[in-house]
């Protein structure tokens, strides 16, 4: 069996346990009472575009959309269908494991690339509503947006070995870099700098792509992050359902935290409350995926605010303060089943829900606060 036979089979194998999750929470009554309906609502609603703008986006300018896209342009994963057993015997067969992940990478644009066909479709009504924006000019967009994720994706896909402090250097310098030049080239309308631009893109991408699958230095860190790819789904059901406890995916070891390295102490005062709440604070901030969903969360949010009409912001800053909450909740729930110690104070005693709430004032106020004081500030400015 060739490499692409055992990328084939697994790729095969990972559908068979996606769609076993997924028909594990959707039976028939939510496909006929939710999926159907909400389906034909919303074609309904997407063929009303392409006769009539809607009222609430009669204020949202052209190049807000665009910087949805953009955001949207920075996710995206590489999927090398790498496993644990592998170093057993495909390693020592190199060609066989250049051609499987050569076939999970090739699967991975094929992802991206249907992900900005779907952008483009859902989209389109916009050729229609703007005149000055033809549908050479939107095609030329999508593009480059395609092209930017894809090099955006292998950036990502080749720093994810490196330390926290380098890779957040490098993600703040590329993000800044080319939202610079996506911003630049929106506002321009020049159809040879986008078409050059993406050409170039689309060479990095290539490049770092192939290198980066003919190399197996990076193996466990590729097992690791193919085991969060495969569980995501999951993942995101056993969040947003509380009864249930996923565990996290076992991590390569590296090096110690940067914040409380030596785990000293934060509250002086020794009490039950500042107990709990010292070790989840220590437990949030060691935690490198929950701190940057926290900060994704507010920026993401912030961005909203910033571009959208005056109702439209104050809609969406309640609406994030209340998911926000329950976000909280569901997270200080997790570290609390997954400590002992907390799990055996939250039922004894309530000092585990005195210590949520001093928990939500130190990580929901900042969070929630810059959201609506820059509320505030936009409103008073477009008024």
């Amino acid at each position: 069996m060739n490499g692409y036979k055992v990328w084939f089979t697994r790729l095969r194998a990972d559908w068979n346990y996606q769609k076993k999750i997924l028909l594990s929470i959707m039976d028939w009554t939510v496909l006929l009472y939710v999926f159907l309906p909400a389906l034909l609502l919303l074609s309904k609603f997407y063929l009303l575009w392409w006769e009539v703008q809607p009222i609430w986006l009669d204020q949202v300018p052209l190049l807000f959309y665009f910087i949805v896209c953009y955001f949207l342009s920075l996710g995206g994963e590489i999927r090398l269908f790498m496993e644990d057993a592998d170093q057993l015997y495909l390693l020592q067969h190199r060609r066989k494991v250049f051609q499987l992940r050569s076939g999970g990478t090739a699967y991975s644009i094929l992802i991206i690339s249907l992900k900005w066909g779907f952008l483009a479709l859902l989209l389109l009504p916009l050729t229609h509503h703007f005149i000055q924006f033809s549908l050479i000019n939107y095609s030329l967009y999508i593009v480059y947006m395609f092209s930017h994720n894809l090099f955006f994706t292998a950036w990502r896909q080749e720093i994810y070995t490196h330390k926290l402090i380098k890779k957040m250097g490098i993600y703040f310098a590329l993000i800044l870099s080319t939202g610079g030049l996506t911003y630049f080239l929106l506002t321009q309308n020049d159809y040879v700098l986008l078409i050059t631009f993406s050409v170039i893109y689309l060479l990095i991408s290539w490049i770092k792509l192939s290198r980066y699958i003919e190399q197996h230095q990076s193996f466990f860190f590729d097992v690791e992050k193919e085991q969060k790819c495969k569980m995501r789904f999951s993942t995101f059901i056993f969040t947003v359902n509380p009864e249930i406890h996923m565990p996290q995916v076992k991590k390569t070891p590296k090096s110690t935290s940067f914040l409380w390295r030596y785990s000293q102490r934060i509250f002086h005062k020794r009490t039950p409350i500042n107990g709990v709440t010292e070790m989840f604070i220590k437990s949030f901030f060691r935690d490198k995926s929950t701190l940057l969903n926290y900060v994704r969360l507010v920026f993401t949010t912030g961005v909203l605010i910033a571009l959208t009409p005056i109702w439209l912001k104050w809609i969406i800053c309640m609406a994030f303060w209340l998911f926000f909450k329950q976000w909280f909740a569901l997270l200080f729930e997790e570290k609390v089943q997954k400590n002992p110690y907390l799990l055996i104070a939250y039922r004894k005693k309530g000092d585990t829900f005195l210590a949520q709430k001093k928990c939500e004032s130190l990580f929901i106020l900042p969070g929630v606060g810059p959201l609506l004081l820059l509320t505030i500030v936009m409103t008073f400015f477009q008024l």
